[in-house]
């Protein structure tokens, strides 16, 4: 399956329109024909992790993250970002007790024009910190800087980043999927 993408609106998995989250349909085991990781549940067995929409409980958003102005970026970057696939509580925060009853369908897409995107899971350490794990390994692991305690709320900014490279993102969208 390949994910669609248009330049202003990219989003994990394939739909029909670029508006139509009712039909939001991924799988990482083909994404851009390539398989997923091999530390992801399922994958080892070669078994598809599909996810629809009219599957995931009513606390789960679709939240759109865009690179905020800093240094090199002044008007901040439409082209460089994230998709999460994320539980919310009432206040808009990630939601531990939801993530942990559906941990394979909270997913993150990393885009940025002119690199390859990736495709990973929202995560949490013992002790609470929220990461976004795309392979196996620490590597390649993303750290959200306080991520619990942030609202996701239109226009509220997230600090996603290794140690003690951080950036801040813009929260452009927050719907249901």
């Amino acid at each position: 399956m390949l994910s669609h993408t248009s330049r202003r609106f990219p989003v994990i998995g394939s739909l029909t329109g670029a508006e139509d989250f009712s039909k939001l349909r991924f799988t990482l085991t083909q994404i851009k024909g390539k398989r997923c990781p091999a530390s992801y549940e399922g994958c080892r067995k070669g078994i598809p992790i599909m996810v629809h929409a009219k599957d995931l409980p009513s606390s789960f958003r679709h939240v759109r993250l865009l690179l905020a102005r800093e240094k090199g970026h002044p008007s901040g970057e439409e082209d460089q970002g994230y998709d999460l696939l994320v539980p919310l509580d009432d206040e808009n925060r990630l939601d531990p007790v939801e993530w942990k009853n559906h941990q394979t369908a909270c997913r993150v897409r990393r885009f940025d024009e002119g690199q390859e995107e990736k495709i990973g899971r929202l995560r949490r350490k013992p002790g609470g910190q929220w990461y976004f794990d795309y392979e196996a390994g620490e590597s390649d692991d993303e750290l959200g800087f306080r991520l619990g305690e942030e609202r996701f709320l239109i226009g509220e900014y997230i600090s996603i980043g290794r140690r003690p490279d951080y950036h801040v993102y813009r929260v452009v969208r927050v719907e249901k999927p």
